[in-house]
Order: C-alpha cells, then sequence, then structure tokens
C-alpha cells in the first residue's frame, strides 16, 4: 500500500512538471511571438530621443564610430522587398517601413534632367530596398508638374515607387523643411537631394545604414574629404558700430588649415523626419524666412543647420561621409559650374553677410523672449566627426567615390 502511494506521488510529481515545463515553453513562444510582432512597431514613434544609453542614437563621445552591427544591418538592396509592392505604394510586410527613406526633392521647371533622375528614383529595381516614397517640392506656383512628361516613367511593373507632387503657392527654398505641414511622412527618415544631384542606390544605402546607427545626426555626404565642409567664424574686433552685434564669417578651409568645422551642406543629407515640425517652427520664429528669401545669397542652408543646432542645444549634431558618389546633372540643364574666382569671393562675402544676420536673430529673439543662450556654431572635427565609404563596413564599396569619379567632379 505504501509503494502504491509513492507511486502516485511519483506519477503526480512527474505530470505537474511535465505540465510546468509545457506552460514555460508556451510563454517563451509567445513572448517570442510579441518581440517579433511588436518590435518594429516600437520603432515608429515620432520623436528624436536624446537618451544617450539608447543603442538607436550615438552618445557625442562615442566616435570614432563602432563597428557594433546593433541593428542587424547592414541592409542589403539586392535582397530587400524591391519591387515587392502595389501602385498605391502599400508593402508586402516582409520589411519595416520606417527603416526605408523617403526622398525629397525641390523643383521649379519641367526639365529633361529631373524626369530622367525621378525614373530612376522610382524604378523599384534599383531603389526598391531603400525609398519608400518620392516627394517632389514644387516650387513654381504659375505651371503644374507635368507627369505626362516625355521622359518621365510611370508604370504598373517597375517603375512604381510612388511620386507625390507637393504644390506650393510662392518659391523659396526653405519649402522643403516645411513638407510636414502639407505631408504626413511615415519613415523615421528623409533624404533631401538637389534636384540636379543623383545618388544611386548604394550610396542612399550607406547614408540609411548610418542614419540609423545614429538617429538623432543630420547625415551628409561628400564626394571628397573637404568638398561640403564649411566654418563659421567671428570676425576679431568686429562690433557693429551701430547695434553692438558681431559680424561673422562663412568659410570653406582646407584641411591643412583646420579640421574643425561648423555645418555640412544639406543640399544631400539625411535626418530624422521628427525634426521636421520643430525645424519648420523654428525658423518662423526666428523670422529667418524674411532672410531666405529676400537676402541675395538666400542662406536657407545655414538657416538650417543653425536651426538644427539649436534644436540639439549646442550639442554635436552633424555626422559626415567622404567619398560618396554621385553624379551631377547641373550640366544637363545648361547651368555652368561656378569657377570664377572673383564671383566665389563675392559670394562667400554675400553668404557671411548672411550669417552674420541670422546670428542677430537668433540672439535679438532669445533676449526678447528671455530664453537659454545657445551657441549654435558647434564644433566637429573631421577626425571624429565623419566616416569614409571606403572604409565603412556597412556601406557598400559601389555607394563610394572612386578616384577617376572624383577627378571628374573636382574638375567640373
Amino acid at each position: 500500500q505504501v509503494d502504491r502511494v509513492r507511486h502516485r506521488v511519483h506519477n503526480y510529481t512527474l505530470f505537474n512538471r511535465r505540465k510546468l515545463s509545457h506552460i514555460l515553453m508556451l510563454a517563451a513562444a509567445l513572448l517570442l511571438i510579441y518581440l517579433l510582432l511588436f518590435h518594429g512597431h516600437s520603432n515608429n514613434s515620432n520623436r528624436i530621443d536624446h537618451d544617450h544609453d539608447s543603442q538607436d542614437i550615438d552618445d557625442a563621445h562615442s566616435f570614432p564610430i563602432s563597428n557594433t552591427n546593433h541593428l542587424n544591418l547592414p541592409i542589403n538592396v539586392e535582397s530587400v522587398y524591391r519591387c515587392d509592392r502595389t501602385i498605391n505604394g502599400s508593402t508586402s510586410g516582409h520589411f519595416n517601413i520606417s527603416e526605408l527613406t523617403t526622398l525629397v526633392t525641390m523643383a521649379y521647371t519641367n526639365n529633361d534632367a529631373l524626369m530622367r533622375i525621378l525614373s530612376l528614383y522610382n524604378d523599384c529595381r534599383l531603389f526598391g530596398g531603400v525609398i519608400y516614397e518620392i516627394l517632389v517640392v514644387w516650387n513654381n506656383p504659375d505651371i503644374a508638374f507635368d507627369f505626362n512628361h516625355s521622359k518621365l516613367v510611370v508604370d504598373n511593373a517597375t517603375h512604381i515607387i510612388p511620386i507625390t507632387v507637393l504644390s506650393q503657392t510662392h518659391n523659396s527654398l526653405a519649402n522643403r523643411w516645411f513638407i510636414s505641414r502639407q505631408h504626413a511622412l511615415m519613415t523615421q527618415s528623409a533624404v533631401f537631394i538637389d534636384d540636379d544631384m543623383f545618388i544611386n542606390q548604394h550610396s542612399i544605402a550607406c547614408m540609411l545604414n548610418t542614419f540609423l546607427r545614429h538617429k538623432q545626426k543630420v547625415v551628409a555626404p561628400s564626394i571628397t574629404h573637404l568638398r561640403t565642409t564649411r566654418q563659421l567664424r567671428k570676425v576679431p574686433d568686429s562690433k557693429n558700430a551701430d547695434d553692438g552685434h558681431l559680424e561673422y564669417a562663412y568659410k570653406n578651409m582646407a584641411v591643412k588649415e583646420t579640421t574643425e568645422f561648423n555645418m555640412l551642406l544639406p543640399g544631400m543629407s539625411m535626418f530624422n523626419t521628427a525634426y521636421l515640425p520643430r525645424l519648420a517652427d523654428m525658423l518662423e520664429e526666428y523670422a529667418l524666412l524674411d532672410i531666405i528669401n529676400n537676402q541675395v545669397a538666400h542662406c536657407d542652408d545655414i538657416s538650417m543647420m543653425l536651426s538644427m543646432a539649436m534644436l540639439n542645444e549646442g550639442q554635436k549634431y552633424l555626422l559626415g561621409i567622404d567619398y560618396i558618389a554621385f553624379e551631377d546633372y547641373g550640366q544637363v540643364r545648361g547651368q555652368a559650374p561656378l569657377t570664377d574666382m572673383s564671383k566665389i569671393k563675392l559670394r562667400y562675402k554675400m553668404r557671411s553677410e548672411c550669417l552674420t544676420m541670422i546670428m542677430r536673430r537668433f540672439v535679438t529673439v532669445n533676449m526678447e523672449k528671455k530664453k537659454n543662450v545657445i551657441n549654435p556654431i558647434v564644433k566637429h572635427d573631421r577626425e571624429t566627426d565623419t566616416i569614409n565609404c571606403k572604409t565603412c563596413e556597412w556601406c557598400d564599396i559601389r555607394g563610394c567615390a572612386s578616384k577617376k569619379r572624383v577627378r571628374a567632379q573636382l574638375d567640373s
């Protein structure tokens, strides 16, 4: 009888252990399913995270960039969904939309070069793995964008990445910074490219992989190691006799002079779309649109960069990528490169005047509103705040500039 009782107790205990094991296995499976289903959703938050303990953003002191692949990247543009989508841009669900990018370009005329470039960008065989949609900021209020242009290809087969035209009521270089008021962006990032420039899918993938590791940064590439870096300097002993404000100089200094830089040119840049509504608000708050639209040098790029510095509270916010390949379509449009040294000096003088006006606006408005004084001219260094496309592990060499291509671009 005692043996029977012991046997029953043993069987009961064994049954409970097996039952508990099954429960634990089921719980683990449910947890795995939950992570797979909702991990992507958690990345869609439309905010800029300043918590420097997060893997999704970078610490200003973490350079040079670690080779640790936190996000299972790089994106492989050969194997991602490419053409597995419908004509309206909906997707098959094989990827996270937020980890693609939105391409934004600004245009004024229905020229052949623009249409040829758009017909490359909307080809899912080339850009299906990196571009979710294309936005054309159309700055000509008198002429409509021509969807029937002979050089523009839109079909139901491969040229299916959607093109959306955002028509503007006036022509302004700042219009691109206000697109979040016209269009709901689905991606975490947007890449802004001038309408006379073309960069291939591997170059955009390099930028996108870099952004996904540094979501707080403005990522801007260059075909060389110094093409887009600029220095913004106080002019010594330059206080204006009338208002006591300092004057500033816009410079493009050689590496042998300094490795420091304070801005990158945003004509080919990528950054977090969560910045856009705040950037638009800041351009209006500091009345910078008047300078952009009416000052002869325009300076929408300087206004944008300094505003981004303000949004980052004067902390480092730039990340350059050297030796990115791109093609210049300016000559197709009949645009001659600016090579006359006297005109270059005049342009830099006008941009220095523009920079001085912008800095005065920041100082004046902050004083009037009793805000904290933030210096938007932030020091960055080529040694720590740029990466090299050719040596970066998440950049495909096909997106990097060769010596022949660099020489051709410099000659032009």
